[in-house]
């Protein structure tokens, strides 16, 4: 857990400011964060995200076969 991101709940400005202090206080966190959040990015850039649909489609061609 936390290594790619903190979540917070949405329109808690006090939780996203907490949650900020504590990446910048920790710098441990923060290389964590720093490092694991363009992974995840990655998995869902719009490449990624092409090829498993279109996996996904080819999967169940095959199985109309």
């Amino acid at each position: 857990h936390e290594g790619n991101g903190l979540i917070v709940p949405i329109d808690d400005e006090m939780a996203l400011r907490d949650a900020t202090a504590r990446i910048l206080g920790d710098d441990a966190l923060y290389a964590r964060l720093h490092l694991g959040g363009p992974t995840l990015a990655a998995q869902w850039s719009f490449e990624a995200l092409s090829q498993r649909i279109r996996s996904w489609y080819e999967t169940i061609a095959a199985q109309k076969k």
